[in-house]
């Protein structure tokens, strides 16, 4: 059973500055990071519960080819996305949402 997903506003932001950059970067490089974050949300919608919880009830789950990571909770029959961030520049801006 897939859970449904609600993905807040920032995480928009966050996503279109991040293929923005990778983007820039190389052709292609944004359709790739759009991808493993899409591929993400589909293993998070699977199984909620399988990945780590770091603070209270949010978890987190790190991507394997991009240094960034997804933050959300669960709480039973939903799924919220609070953040998408890069690991080494803004681990510590989830607990702000």
């Amino acid at each position: 059973m897939a859970y449904p997903i609600r993905v807040r506003p920032q995480v928009e932001t966050e996503l279109d500055d991040a293929m923005a950059w990778y983007g820039a970067r190389a052709a292609g490089l944004d359709r790739d990071f759009y991808k493993t974050f899409l591929d993400v949300l589909a293993s998070i919608a699977e199984s909620p519960e399988i990945y780590q919880r770091i603070h209270g009830e949010v978890r987190r789950v790190v991507f394997r080819r991009f240094p960034y990571a997804v933050f959300y909770v669960f709480d039973g029959h939903e799924v919220v996305v609070l953040a998408c961030l890069h690991e080494r520049r803004s681990p510590e801006r989830w607990p702000l949402r």
